[in-house]
C-alpha cells in the first residue's frame, strides 16, 4: 500500500501530496509551524528547475502551507549530508545543531566510533570534510 492509497483509505486522518522534488526524508526536519530544508536539496533538484531557495521555498509552501526556512544559499554553506544528519528540532523552537569543529577539538582527528561498515566491513570514521562550494564565475570587467 502507498501513502496516496494510506490517504485514500484515511481521508480525515491523511492527506498524500506528490512533490515536484527528488529528496529523501532526512532533508525536512519540522518544528511548529517551520519546514526546515537546505541548500542540498536545492542543488539536487536544480535541473528540474528548482534551482534557487526562493523557488523552492514557493513549492514547499503551497504544498504544505508551512512557514519555510532554507538554511544557505547553495552547497557548501551547509554541510554536504541530510540536513537531518547536522541539525534537530527539539521543543519550542530549539534546535539542536551539529558541530563538527568542535568533535574534533573533543575527540581528535583519528577518532573511530568501533562500528564497521556494513558495505565494505572497514571502520568507519568520521567525515570531517568541508562541503565543496561551487566553482563562480566573475563577471566580465566593464
Amino acid at each position: 500500500m502507498t501513502p496516496i492509497d494510506l490517504a485514500r483509505a484515511l481521508p480525515r486522518e491523511l492527506r498524500a501530496t506528490v512533490l515536484p522534488l527528488a529528496f529523501d526524508a532526512g532533508d525536512f526536519a519540522v518544528t511548529g509551524n517551520r519546514l526546515l530544508v537546505d541548500a542540498n536539496l536545492v542543488a539536487k533538484n536544480a535541473g528540474g528547475g528548482i534551482d534557487s531557495p526562493e523557488k523552492l521555498q514557493r513549492v514547499l509552501r503551497q504544498a504544505f502551507a508551512l512557514d519555510i526556512t532554507v538554511l544557505g544559499a547553495m552547497p557548501g554553506d551547509v554541510p554536504r549530508h541530510h540536513l537531518s544528519m547536522y541539525l534537530t528540532p527539539l521543543v519550542e523552537g530549539t534546535v539542536l545543531v551539529g558541530d563538527p569543529q568542535a568533535a574534533r577539538r573533543l575527540l581528535g582527528e583519528a577518532y573511530r566510533p568501533g562500528e564497521l561498515n556494513p558495505d565494505t566491513g572497514e571502520a568507519l570514521s568520521a567525515d570531517s570534510r568541508r562541503s565543496p562550494r561551487p566553482a563562480t564565475t566573475a563577471p566580465p570587467p566593464n
